[in-house]
C-alpha cells in the first residue's frame, strides 16, 4: 500500500474525517450545554416520542433557541 501511495491517500482521508468528527462532537457539546437548549432537550424528546412534534419541528425549535444568543 505504501509503494502505491494508497496508504498516504487513506491516511489523508481519515484525517479529514477525524477533523469533521471533532467539529461535530464539539458543536454537539456546545449545543447540549447551551442555557437556552439544555432545559428543553428532554421536553422536545418527549414531544417527539409522543407524536406531538415531528423530529424536524423539535430540531428547528431547539436550533432557534441555540441561535438566539
Amino acid at each position: 500500500m505504501s509503494r502505491t501511495g494508497d496508504l498516504d491517500r487513506k491516511r489523508a482521508s481519515q484525517k479529514k474525517i477525524w477533523m469533521w468528527n471533532y467539529i461535530k462532537d464539539h458543536i454537539m457539546d456546545l449545543f447540549r450545554s447551551h442555557p437556552g437548549v439544555r432545559g428543553q432537550i428532554g421536553v422536545m424528546e418527549d414531544r417527539v416520542s409522543h407524536g406531538v412534534l415531528t423530529p424536524g419541528e423539535a430540531a428547528d425549535l431547539l436550533l432557534r433557541d441555540f441561535m438566539k444568543d
